[in-house]
């Protein structure tokens, strides 16, 4: 723990280090919370101890250099007192200890909370990237999205998508509206917590689409190997680049 305490002596005699006191004297299993090399002076956390910073954020412990010297009380000369401060830091090695909520980084307006999406995309077509928010702590993330019903959010990876069976139609509803939200499931304290540690509002246009180009007129003639009442009907499919993908054909006839 940090680099050991050091005394020196005028004469060159070999200095004995000893805890005196510490003011967080024991931990909650009646043990010493820090131990000293008699010869070094390094301090250590006692073994089977587990500093707690929550229970004491600093720690003040009297270290007592001394030597031999047989004639004088206990055959012993104290060289020197002196009170070290240890300062309990958090896991992540803050000082505030506790935990660190999660937060987005976006910003209204910026690409993570603006994007666009062609109507009649399909279900689970995803909408752009995962919306993140980052954790300090490194903690599991668990997003969810309200506002609308045709979009759905990956709770882990915070992937929006189309929701299956959802129809986006530019004419209907554009933009979309949604609120992604982000827990780490803990409070300030680190105890177990599913609030709401961020929001964050996006945006989705919806793009409108061209209809599926149509075909020229059908060319009609009369069955070969068919009474004369039979016809075929025959047509090209038409150029449709850009467009929706022509799914059936309806057919209507006029007597």
């Amino acid at each position: 723990m940090g680099d050991p305490v050091t005394a020196t002596d005028s004469q060159g005699h070999k200095i004995t280090y000893d805890i005196l006191q510490d003011t967080a004297l024991q931990s909650t299993d009646g043990q010493a919370e820090f131990t000293i090399d008699a010869s070094t002076g390094q301090i250590r956390v006692a073994e089977g101890t587990s500093l707690n910073r929550a229970d004491a954020e600093q720690h003040r412990v009297q270290v007592e250099a001394s030597h031999t010297q047989p004639g004088h009380s206990d055959d012993r000369i104290v060289n020197a007192i002196i009170t070290v401060v240890i300062d309990v830091f958090a896991a992540d090695g803050s000082p505030t200890g506790g935990n660190n909520p999660p937060g987005f980084g976006g910003s209204p307006g910026d690409p993570g909370t603006v994007r666009e999406m062609a109507e009649n995309a399909p279900g689970g077509t995803l909408v752009g990237a995962p919306v993140t928010a980052t954790d300090a702590d490194g903690d599991a993330l668990t997003y969810a999205l309200s506002g609308a019903s045709a979009l759905v959010i990956d709770a882990a990876t915070g992937q929006i998508r189309v929701a299956d069976g959802a129809t986006l139609d530019y004419e209907t509803t554009t933009p979309y509206s949604v609120t992604v939200t982000v827990t780490d499931g803990k409070d300030a304290a680190g105890e177990v917590d599913p609030s709401i540690d961020a929001t964050l509002d996006v945006t989705i246009n919806v793009l409108d689409q061209l209809p599926p180009a149509k075909p020229d007129a059908p060319a009609v003639e009369q069955s070969d190997d068919e009474p004369s009442s039979v016809l075929d009907v025959t047509w090209t499919a038409p150029a449709n680049d850009g467009r929706p993908a022509i799914t059936d054909y309806d057919l209507r006839y006029r007597a």
